[in-house]
């Protein structure tokens, strides 16, 4: 199954398009805190201290006490991979990204396989369980009243796309207020069995022959229709597994899934469903959660 879809990125950034293996070291190949700090100045008026944070948070490998010998002190020796994590963490903090889970989140995208365990516990705990249990409920409805339900979500989507925070589409090519709840309602049908939008079905503000999969891919980028097709076909876009897939997602299967994310792997609706939970980091863990159940569906056993 193919999921390509070149149009989507979790931000303008660019990532690695390759991941570089869990990080190991032996003596050998390190250097001492107070090198590191030569050759990567932190600024600040305690450098220590800076490098501690960072520790804490995971960012950075926990050093290693070493003597020098009776009498010579004890040195902390740092794997020597940690002078370029570090030039990388001081380069992202220049960018704007200050806080230690959105620099956790960007370094594991870029390749950082070792930081997925504290990254995993950071989406889960943004995980949005309460509209996830809302969208089960939902699905959960018989066939009239949850059409009822989607065409009222739709309008509310539709509502919220109006902030350009939470933009889901490409203005420029959308006409009027009617594509934007097409739109919204083919988002939220996707998730929803039964619900499943007509990408075939013309569209009702046109006299001309375009059709709702057309609309898709005029708004969400060329071929994202048939990717949607696929992505529902396949049954990767049913939301209720995505939380247990996040909870129990296997390292190998996260570094899939950052690939498939840094590379622009993933279906367009995605992008658009997730803006209905306004959060930047509910819209990642629902990101990483859907990734992985669609690794877990297309190439697990």
């Amino acid at each position: 199954m193919s999921l390509t879809t070149p149009n989507l990125r979790p931000s303008g950034r660019r990532l690695a398009a390759s991941r570089v293996p869990l990080y190991t070291w032996t003596m050998g190949s390190e250097l001492t805190g107070t090198e590191l700090l030569g050759r990567v100045p932190v600024g600040g008026k305690r450098p220590e201290a800076t490098l501690k944070r960072l520790r804490r948070g995971g960012l950075l490998p926990k050093p290693i006490p070493h003597s020098l010998g009776r009498g010579r002190g004890v040195v902390q020796i740092y794997p020597v991979w940690a002078e370029e994590r570090l030039r990388r963490i001081l380069a992202l903090r220049s960018d704007g990204v200050r806080s230690v889970p959105e620099l956790r989140w960007w370094l594991w995208l870029e390749g950082a396989d070792d930081l997925w365990p504290r990254v995993q516990a950071d989406l889960l705990a943004a995980y949005p369980r309460e509209d996830q249990a809302s969208l089960e409920e939902m699905q959960a409805n018989a066939s009239e009243e949850l059409t009822a339900d989607v065409d009222m979500e739709s309008t509310v989507l539709a509502k919220a796309w109006a902030n350009p925070r939470h933009r889901g589409y490409d203005r420029r090519a959308v006409r009027d207020s009617v594509e934007v709840e097409t739109l919204a309602h083919v988002a939220i049908g996707a998730g929803i069995d039964g619900e499943e939008p007509y990408l075939s079905a013309p569209l009702d503000n046109t006299e001309s022959e375009e059709t709702v999969g057309d609309l898709v891919d005029r708004a969400w980028g060329q071929g994202s229709a048939m990717t949607l097709d696929r992505a529902i076909n396949a049954g990767v876009l049913d939301p209720s597994p995505w939380g247990p897939g996040l909870a129990s997602a296997s390292a190998d299967e996260a570094r899939l899934a950052a690939i498939l994310i840094g590379q622009g792997l993933s279906h367009p609706e995605l992008d658009a469903e997730m803006k209905r939970f306004g959060a930047p980091w509910t819209n990642r863990a629902l990101l990483v959660a859907a990734s992985l159940f669609a690794i877990q569906r297309s190439f697990g056993p």
